[in-house]
């Protein structure tokens, strides 16, 4: 009985401290949002996944045929065409939580501009892509709709 009590304490122990771990890396912007990047490694990459349903945009900056794109400058502007999120040197992933509204992205990698526009609506997510191809045929790829659980 106590070798099951100390298994049972065990688990509920490492599942806090993942948790608390994954808590710790949600950082707020100056204008409150808050936010999550990384991607780079498979500890920083389960992190994200795990807090992922926190977050109702889910951006993903890539190279090519998937290579990861670092150090993205990326600006966000709502409905008013004001700047309301900005974080430069973004990793391949970043996970915001932004209220309902239509929004433009501007991300910039290795002096190369790529935008994407779209509207998040209550009790959505989405996930945008950007990938930059070569100098003269960077796009966004389609952005595909998630159902926040």
């Amino acid at each position: 009985m106590k070798s099951l009590l100390a298994f049972v304490g065990l688990t509920l122990l490492l599942t806090l401290t993942t948790n608390l771990a994954s808590a710790a890396d949600i950082k707020h912007s100056s204008k409150g949002f808050a936010y999550m990047t990384g991607g780079i490694g498979e500890e920083e990459t389960t992190s994200l996944k795990q807090s992922q349903k926190q977050f109702n945009l889910h951006l993903l900056f890539s190279i090519g045929d998937g290579e990861a794109a670092t150090d993205v400058d990326v600006r966000i502007f709502d409905s008013n065409n004001q700047l309301i999120f900005r974080l430069l040197g973004a990793s391949p992933r970043l996970n915001i939580r932004l209220p309902a509204d239509s929004y433009s992205i501007v991300a910039t990698f290795n002096g190369e501009k790529q935008s994407h526009h779209f509207t998040l609506e209550e009790n959505e997510a989405k996930r945008v892509i950007l990938n930059w191809q070569a100098a003269d045929s960077a796009e966004a790829l389609p952005s595909e709709e998630l159902t926040a659980d």
